[in-house]
Order: structure tokens, then sequence, then C-alpha cells
């Protein structure tokens, strides 16, 4: 297995970009609230150091850990028809879900 194909399964990937639309949020009320308050400008830079190193443990975690219908597990206890992972089986067994061949067509 391709090293992009285990961080697809273990969805670091998807927390990567997660983590980064939701730091990049974070610094933008950072940066337009702090100044209202008449903050120092070092806090608004600490908080892009802060969520910058907050980056590794976070793609660690989605490394080693899985979110389950039970919660969260170890990778190596989830097996594999109760993973969320694409291709996984808990959210993958929608019947609502896309079949080749089927019909996406409404009827008024």
């Amino acid at each position: 297995m391709s090293l992009i194909a285990e961080l697809k399964r273990r969805n670091v990937i998807r927390m990567a970009g997660l983590y980064l639309v939701g730091a990049w949020l974070l610094t933008q009320v950072a940066g337009t609230v702090l100044p209202m308050f008449g903050a120092p400008d070092w806090i608004a830079r600490s908080v892009v150091i802060v969520l910058m190193l907050g980056l590794i443990p976070a793609l660690a975690f989605s490394w080693v850990f899985e979110l389950t219908p039970e919660g969260i597990k170890r990778d190596a206890e989830v097996p594999p028809e109760q993973s969320i992972a694409p291709g996984g089986g808990a959210l993958g067994n929608s019947s609502s879900q896309r079949r080749p061949g089927s019909s996406s067509a409404v009827i008024c």
C-alpha cells in the first residue's frame, strides 16, 4: 500500500485539511478581535505559533486513532466494517448512496 493510500485510509489528509481550515479561521478571528481590545501584537503571533505547533500532534492523533460509531479507538483495534474511512463499512452502508446504473432523476 502506498503512503498516500495509507494516509487517506487513516483520515490523516482529511484531518490536515480540517485543522488548517480551523486554524485559519481562528487566526482571522484573533486578528480581528484582539486589536479591538488593545491586546499587544505578540498575542496574535502567539496564537499563530501555537496553532502551527498543534498541527503535528493533531496529525499523529489522526494516524493512531480512528473515530467509530462506538467512539475513539486505536486504528489496529477497528475491523474494516466499523471503519468510517473511505471504503470502510460504517458510513459506506447507507442505502441512499448511488449505485452504479441507478437513476438520480426526480419525477415531479
